[in-house]
């Protein structure tokens, strides 16, 4: 099959809700999210021209004209996450951020988003209520899992962890089983949806923490290959769609491995990936965890003037701009020796080490995050008090103020009809 050639100069289309601009879009894909009613009634839509509203927008593309007509300067749509060479705070292997951050790469302009960030807005923004483990193949997602759920399900760090359901309990329990003799956990398939679901709680709340333990094929299908119409890439895109957190895993040792085509899935599939989750309603306050994995392995590639900072910004700058707010941890869930065939091989007594850290980060970020709603919530409740007092006041003295013009009335009234009395009398 011959692929066709793209028409010329289609139209780009925006989109503004809740204040926020979105897009560019092409006008087909526009088109089917209005069919679909995917927006808000209150959504106004742009091209090149005056914001208007859905029927206005049908109106343009079903006349058929080249370029709309300019009755208005169109506002510039806001430059999203991924365009702010900006970093936040780094954190060293003890989970200290140390001062000053580095300057990343110059802001980039804009460029149409693939098919995986295209996917249908939300009508209403999406429930962000879960914290998300990611990470693309090969980064150490299993083994992270399989740890961190054994080293909270023993109530360490004021922090416990408890799986969903029986069969994740097992998965994981089984996983850390297999590492303590020796051996590694067979690679995640592709048919396998794996997305394991658990509890955890901290300081007094309970919140759901998802491992997204999908296969390599189906993170590129859902954000490189701009194939997202499988049922594991749709889940898998859902799951980061409600993320309130995120623990971000990548291997350091991909970006100078030669792997050209792992590298595209760190570089360019988990940059995507958290644009997705920026660039949506609620995404700018998503805390995320980038977690440098396999540190006991990949220690000498932070050695001298090679430190983490300078690392990620010169490997990962794409990343750097789409992260924002962001802190960095290293972590090595397991070590790891050489057998003597050279295999490497787990370690029975490994000593897992940082790896609480990063949800601890992303927890106390959420807290912090509820405390201030609640204080809100507090002093608008205070503030509706207040007002419902003044309002019941000014209502009584009006009822007082009433009362007394009546019976200023009535005294006027019955002095008027003494007084015609008294006349009627004396005539």
């Amino acid at each position: 099959m011959t692929e066709q050639a793209p028409s010329p100069d289609p139209r780009i289309w925006h989109v503004r809700v809740g204040g926020k601009s979105y897009g560019p879009y092409p006008e087909p894909q526009l088109m089917a999210w209005i069919r679909r009613n995917a927006f808000p009634p209150e959504a106004k839509f742009s091209c090149k021209g005056k914001w208007m509203c859905a029927s206005e927008a049908i109106a343009l593309i079903a006349s058929g004209d080249s370029e709309p007509v300019l009755l208005e300067v169109v506002e510039e749509p806001e430059i999203p996450t991924s365009a702010v060479a900006a970093v936040a705070p780094s954190a060293s292997p003890d989970g200290q951020a140390p001062a000053g951050s580095p300057a990343g790469p110059a802001p980039a302009a804009p460029v149409p988003p693939t098919q995986a960030a295209l996917a249908e807005p939300p009508a209403a923004a999406p429930r962000r209520d879960r914290i998300v483990v990611i990470g693309r193949r090969a980064s150490g997602k299993t083994v992270y899992l399989a740890a961190l759920y054994r080293h909270l399900w023993k109530s360490r760090d004021g922090m416990t962890m408890k799986a969903l359901s029986g069969r994740v309990h097992r998965e994981l329990t089984g996983i850390y089983e297999t590492l303590r003799h020796g051996e590694w956990p067979a690679a995640t398939l592709k048919t396998t949806l794996a997305h394991m679901e658990v509890e955890v709680t901290y300081k007094g709340q309970t919140r759901v923490l998802v491992g997204l333990d999908y296969a390599g094929e189906v993170f590129r299908e859902a954000f490189v290959n701009d194939d997202s119409e499988s049922p594991e890439a749709k889940a898998l895109i859902s799951h980061i769609d409600r993320a309130a957190a995120v623990i971000l895993l990548v291997d350091p040792a991909v970006a100078v491995s030669g792997d050209a085509d792992a590298f595209v899935d760190d570089d360019f599939g988990i940059v995507q990936a958290i644009r997705r989750i920026r660039d949506w309603p609620g995404g700018q306050k998503v805390p995320i965890a980038l977690v440098l994995t396999k540190a006991d392995r990949n220690v000498h590639l932070f050695r001298g003037k090679e430190n983490t900072k300078d690392f990620i910004s010169t490997h990962y700058p794409a990343l750097v701009r789409t992260l924002g707010r962001c802190r960095y941890f290293h972590a090595s869930a397991v070590q790891a020796k050489r057998d003597r065939e050279g295999r490497l091989r787990p370690s029975a007594d490994s000593v897992p080490v940082n790896i609480v850290e990063p949800l601890k980060y992303c927890l106390d970020v959420l807290k912090q995050y509820d405390d201030e709603q609640q204080a809100a919530a507090e002093q608008d409740a205070k503030q509706h008090a207040v007002e419902e007092y003044l309002r019941a006041q000014q209502a009584a003295q009006r009822r007082q103020q009433r009362d007394f013009a009546i019976f200023i009335i009535a005294l006027i009234t019955l002095g008027i009809c003494i007084v015609g009395l008294i006349l009627v009398f004396h005539l």
